[in-house]
């Protein structure tokens, strides 16, 4: 089936280190048309309308998600990044409608509230 949705076009989790990991930018999003979004880059922030909220602040992984999920391209959205350098990075970014961009990943709810993606084979 096809959907269209906005989207920034990664994929992150939880790490070990209770980080929010980028695992996956989607080909062709627009997390990777900035050119400077990494899978293993950490999520520091979000930056929407010149007011930063970070990671950490929120309750809740789902929190996070839900919040995330909320944003639209009429959102002027910066991502505050840890790079694997150790530099931290500010991107600017915007949502963008696609279409079966990520409709071959799921989510669900795998243990202490915290949301997990699963890549399906289409």
């Amino acid at each position: 089936f096809k959907t269209e949705l906005e989207t920034f076009g990664i994929v992150y989790q939880i790490n070990e280190l209770e980080e929010l990991e980028i695992v996956e930018v989607v080909p062709e999003s627009a997390a990777d048309k900035t050119n400077k979004i990494n899978e293993g880059d950490i999520l520091l922030g979000i930056e929407v309308n010149n007011k930063i909220n970070y990671v950490v602040n929120f309750n809740s992984f789902q929190d996070f998600d839900e919040y995330i999920g909320s944003l639209t391209s009429n959102d002027s959205v910066f991502f505050h990044l840890l790079k694997k350098n150790s530099t931290k990075l500010k991107v600017p970014i915007k949502k963008e409608k696609s279409i079966n961009t990520m409709a071959n990943y799921t989510a669900g709810v795998l243990e202490n509230n915290n949301i997990g993606y699963l890549k399906l084979q289409s």
